[in-house]
């Protein structure tokens, strides 16, 4: 999410919420010029509909932008299973992603559920992570997605 477009959220969120709360606090002491009808559809208009659409933008950017990290994230996995003979370790992929077996292991399990990946085992006893035939032909790009 841009800057800007973060920036414009909030702004919005604030104003609709500074909106709402004025316009339902003159509503509750009667304190209002027009009937009641026209103060509800002001604030509706000048106070919820901007508080909703800078929440949505808000909400929306932050799942974009796991969305981007966990696509870097697999195609960063890919690119070294495929200078390895389309092969990789837990311990290969936490040394690249720069984080815990654990976590290496739940990325590439994850991996394995959506059939990007299939489990093998070598002749030492090594756990791999193998591409699948379906994607041997495939070259990864950057931000390009295999999901």
């Amino acid at each position: 999410m841009s800057l800007r477009r973060k920036i414009g959220a909030i702004l919005m969120v604030c104003w609709g919420a500074l909106m709402t709360g004025g316009a339902l606090i003159n509503i509750d002491k009667g304190d209002y010029e027009n009937s009641l009808v026209t103060e509800l559809v002001l604030m509706s208009l000048f106070g919820v509909l901007p508080l909703i659409i800078g929440a949505w933008l808000l909400w929306d950017g932050v799942r974009k932008a796991k969305t981007t990290q966990i696509n870097q994230i697999q195609v960063t996995l890919l690119k070294q299973a495929q200078a390895s003979n389309g092969r990789i370790t837990i311990t290969e992929a936490a040394l690249v992603l720069k984080k815990s077996i654990g976590e290496a292991k739940a990325v590439l399990d994850e991996m394995q559920s959506k059939s990007i990946f299939e489990i093998a085992i070598t002749d030492d006893g090594t756990l791999e992570y193998v591409i699948c035939q379906t994607l041997d032909h495939i070259k990864p790009q950057e931000g390009s997605s295999y999901v």
